[in-house]
C-alpha cells in the first residue's frame, strides 16, 4: 500500500468519524500546563520563558490560540 493510499484511507476514516458514522478507536487527550504557575515558580518573567522555550510570548500566544480554536473553513 502507497502513502497515498494510506492517508486516502485514514482521510475517509476521519470523515466518517466527523459524520458520526464511526466511532473513533482511540482518543488522545493532552493537559493544558498552567505556564503562569511554572513562570512564578521559576520566577522568570514571561518573556525570558518565551526566550528559554525558543519562542516570543506573541508567537506562543498565536500558536496556542490557534491550537484552541483551529480555523474553520468558510462557506463559498
Amino acid at each position: 500500500m502507497s502513502i497515498f493510499d494510506e492517508l486516502n484511507t485514514s482521510l475517509q476514516e476521519a470523515v466518517e468519524i466527523q459524520k458520526g458514522k464511526t466511532k473513533a478507536s482511540r482518543v488522545t487527550r493532552h493537559e493544558v500546563a498552567d505556564v503562569r504557575a511554572i513562570r512564578a515558580k521559576l520566577h522568570v518573567s514571561q518573556a525570558e520563558f518565551a526566550d528559554a522555550m525558543g519562542t516570543s510570548p506573541t508567537r506562543r500566544a498565536i500558536r496556542l490560540s490557534t491550537s484552541v480554536y483551529p480555523r474553520r473553513p468558510y462557506p463559498c
